[in-house]
C-alpha cells in the first residue's frame, strides 16, 4: 500500500503522551508520511518504536517538554 499524498490543508498533528501506546501511534504517521509535528512527554528523549517483524522506525518529530 503506498502512503497517501500529503496536503497542504492537512491538520499538523501533535502527538501529546508519547509513552508506549504514543509512540507506537506517531510511528504509524510516520510511517504514512504523516509525521507529527511535535512529540509531547515528560522528559526529553530519543525515541523508537520496534514492530513484531523486528523493524525499528526512530521517531523523527521534536520532543517538546514544556507548554
Amino acid at each position: 500500500m503506498s502512503a497517501p499524498a500529503r496536503s497542504a490543508d492537512a491538520p499538523a498533528v501533535a502527538v501529546v503522551g508519547v509513552g508506549a501506546v504514543g509512540a507506537v501511534f506517531a510511528a504509524a504517521l510516520q510511517d504514512t508520511g504523516r509525521t507529527p509535528a511535535m512529540l509531547c512527554a515528560r522528559t526529553p528523549r530519543s525515541l523508537a518504536v520496534e514492530d513484531p517483524a523486528g523493524r525499528v522506525t526512530g521517531l523523527t518529530a521534536p520532543v517538546v517538554t514544556s507548554p
